[in-house]
């Protein structure tokens, strides 16, 4: 049955370190613009509310009342602890009770039934929900996907483009559900539908936490058993009995520890997910073959990423228009068509886009004293660049290189961790791209390697000399090498964008 509802969704943390509780909130927004708002105050209301299943009040159980336990949840039920020498007077009259046996010995606990559930709420088939990008909404957004299997359709917008929202409302966060809610049912335009891939990409964020906890918890261990041998080396040595060396210790150790074992092979699977994961991801097929990034650093960045739409900004149509329009008459004038029949066709064929055969096409008309159609070829590239700034790169592009950390700020600094300052890039994927560099450092043959070289030779040619300031050193070979990596990062990021908006507006 299609509900035809609104429902929006804000999965907050529960409680906040201080021991403040901060729900999860929901918001149905029915079709006569009537709306509810409920509070999800643990995990299992989270879940129940997915499941439609969420209680919407309770009732006090009257004595001798008939009630069919079978047709309720365990946890819709209320039980309250029973006194022993009450448990035959409550039968007398007739109440639901329930034996829990103890050890032999101990007498049995005794409860009875104080409370039902009256009624369900939460998400039905057809719902529109409304969430936003990021946190642990991804995971709530995940669930739905798997759960309902494209009986709902998930609607997400971006934090940045909400927040404006909100502002331009005057409203505060404690608003936040029902301004969810109302803007999807108004203004359906700013928000991207979830898709089978985003929940797959969803998923790779799951299984990527999954495989880094157990690679910490792997870690933790081997170093706990690592000190372990180092102290058994010791007294085996000061026995006076022969004993292996520090490294062949650690690893027997290791080896025969059951826990150790256990969590390299959770941290197999985990990687082994990781993989057939990514192989259902369009962009990994687009940027796997470069040399460097596995499926270690990949998951990395496409996991945190999640949905290159929510950096994707729209070019401005009444300035795309015209420039468009330009474009047309300018390649009319010069007859690229005819240019291009007169071309060699396997030269032609090698340029990668439209910009790369306009090129070719302009230095054909340039070798054959074709000035004007050159010229006009000339005024066509200078537009398709405009084109392109407005439509690949302008705010989406900058979005996605300050959200990976590899922005430079408004002061020409570059951002890091400093007291006093907001760090709002995702550090998860700025080690990931830095560690990306690595490779690219231990691969100088390759592209991207090739890349990193060329960045450090113009930097120390635009700084030859060691430079000593606030006593410090600046420009040594490791410095200008550190600063090629970052610059070699930020070029990958935003080829990276590119590759993925390209892939996006493709489908």
């Amino acid at each position: 049955m299609n509900s035809n509802r609104i429902v929006a969704i804000r999965i907050r943390s529960l409680r906040t370190t201080e021991g403040e509780a901060r729900p999860s909130e929901a918001c149905v927004l029915n079709l006569d613009s009537q709306s509810e708002r409920f509070d999800l105050c643990d995990q299992q209301a989270e879940v129940d509310f997915l499941l439609g299943i969420m209680p919407r009040a309770w009732r006090k159980v009257e004595a001798g009342e008939n009630i069919i336990l079978s047709t309720f949840a365990p946890h819709h039920l209320k039980w309250v602890g029973l006194e022993p020498d009450k448990v035959e007077v409550a039968r007398v009259e007739g109440r639901i009770l329930r034996e829990e046996p103890q050890k032999k010995g101990t007498p049995s606990l005794w409860f009875v039934l104080d409370q039902i559930s009256v009624g369900q709420i939460g998400l039905k088939p057809g719902d529109r929900v409304a969430m936003m990008y990021g946190g642990a909404g991804e995971l709530f957004a995940r669930d739905m996907v798997e759960y309902w299997n494209g009986e709902l359709a998930i609607w997400r917008i971006t934090p940045h483009k909400f927040k404006a929202l909100r502002e331009a409302a005057d409203q505060s966060k404690d608003n936040d559900v029902e301004l969810l809610a109302t803007t999807l049912r108004d203004h359906p335009e700013f928000f991207h539908l979830m898709r089978p891939i985003d929940g797959a990409t969803a998923t790779l964020s799951v299984v990527f936490d999954s495989r880094q906890e157990a690679m910490k918890q792997r870690i933790r261990a081997g170093n706990r058993l690592a000190g372990r041998a180092r102290n058994a080396l010791l007294r085996e040595r000061r026995a006076g009995h022969p004993v292996d060396t520090l490294e062949v210790a650690v690893e027997k150790v290791r080896a025969s520890d059951a826990l150790y074992r256990n969590l390299l092979a959770e941290e197999a699977r985990a990687e082994k997910d990781l993989a057939e994961l990514l192989d259902k991801i369009e962009i990994w097929k687009v940027v796997s073959p470069v040399k460097g990034l596995g499926v270690s650093i990949g998951s990395r960045i496409i996991a945190a990423v999640g949905d290159i739409r929510r950096f994707m900004v729209e070019p401005n149509k009444a300035e795309l228009a015209p420039l468009k329009a330009e474009l047309d008459r300018l390649m009319q004038a010069a007859d690229y068509q005819t240019t291009k029949g007169l071309m060699n066709q396997s030269v032609l064929a090698s340029a990668k886009n439209g910009f790369e055969r306009t090129v070719l096409a302009r230095g054909f008309c340039l070798e054959n004293d074709m000035t004007s159609e050159a010229e006009l070829l000339q005024q066509a590239l200078e537009i398709m660049k405009q084109i392109r700034r407005l439509e690949c790169r302008a705010n989406g592009e900058s979005m996605f290189v300050a959200y990976c950390g590899l922005h430079v700020l408004p002061d020409g600094r570059f951002p890091r961790r400093r007291s006093g300052e907001t760090s709002n890039w995702n550090p998860v994927v700025r080690q990931a791209f830095f560690l990306l560099t690595e490779q690219f450092n231990r691969r100088p043959d390759t592209e991207w390697g090739k890349k990193l070289l060329a960045n450090k030779a113009g930097l120390r040619a635009r700084h030859p000399d060691i430079v000593i300031e606030n006593n410090k050193k600046r420009y040594t070979p490791g410095h200008i090498l550190k600063m090629a990596r970052w610059r070699t990062a930020t070029q990958f990021a935003r080829w990276f964008y590119r590759e993925w908006v390209k892939l996006e507006r493709a489908n």
